[in-house]
C-alpha cells in the first residue's frame, strides 16, 4: 500500500501548482524529470518517491504534511498523535538548544480519523518516508525524519560532550 492507496497526491500537487500559475512543463524542468512522469504523478498514475516529493515540497515552497495533505486531512478528526523520537525528556532539551540558537522547532502532530490513513501514516513514520520535525530561522526550514532527527540530536549531544571534555582537560 503507497501514498496514493490512501491520499491522491498527485491531486494535492496538482491543486498547488495551478495555485502557485505554474505549468506542468515548467514543474517538470524544475524537477528535472521528463514531463511525462510528472504528468503521471499528478493524475495519480504514478507515485512519486519520498525524495521526489520533498523536491516537489520544496520546488512548490510548502512543508511535506502539507503537500500529503495530512494538515488539511486531519483538521476535524478527533485523535492526536505526536510524532516524536522515544525519549520525549532528551527531546525537550535538544528542543530548547535549538531555540536558544535562535530557531524555531516544531513537531508534526497526526490526528487519527480512521484507521486505514492512521495505519498508514505510522508505516510512514517507520519507514522514514515523512518529516516529523521542522526546524526553521526565518528563510528556510529543515524537514527532518525521524532518523534524521535522531542522527542530528546525536550530533549536537556529541559536539556539547567534546567541548565539555575541552574546556575540563584545559582547566
Amino acid at each position: 500500500m503507497g501514498v496514493n492507496d490512501i491520499i491522491k497526491v498527485g491531486d494535492n500537487i496538482k491543486s498547488l501548482r495551478k495555485e502557485k500559475r505554474i505549468s506542468q512543463k515548467d514543474m517538470a524542468a524544475i524537477l528535472k524529470i521528463p514531463y511525462s512522469t510528472y504528468s503521471n504523478y499528478e493524475n495519480n498514475n504514478r507515485e512519486p518517491s519520498a525524495e521526489m516529493l520533498n523536491k516537489i515540497a520544496k520546488a512548490l515552497n510548502v512543508n511535506l504534511s502539507y503537500l500529503l495533505g495530512i494538515q488539511s486531512h486531519l483538521k476535524n478528526a478527533s485523535t492526536v498523535h505526536r510524532c516524536l523520537p522515544d525519549d520525549n525528556e532528551s527531546i525537550s532539551k535538544i528542543a530548547s538548544i535549538i531555540k536558544l540558537c535562535g530557531f524555531k522547532i516544531n513537531f508534526n502532530e497526526f490526528i487519527g480519523t480512521d484507521d486505514e490513513a492512521e495505519e498508514s501514516l505510522k508505516i510512514a513514520i517507520e519507514n522514514d518516508t515523512i518529516p516529523l520535525v521542522y526546524i526553521n530561522d526565518e528563510k528556510n526550514t529543515l524537514n527532518l525524519t525521524n532518523s534524521e532527527f535522531k542522527e542530528f540530536t546525536d550530533k549536537i549531544l556529541h559536539y556539547v560532550k567534546f567541548e565539555m571534555n575541552e574546556l575540563i582537560k584545559n582547566k
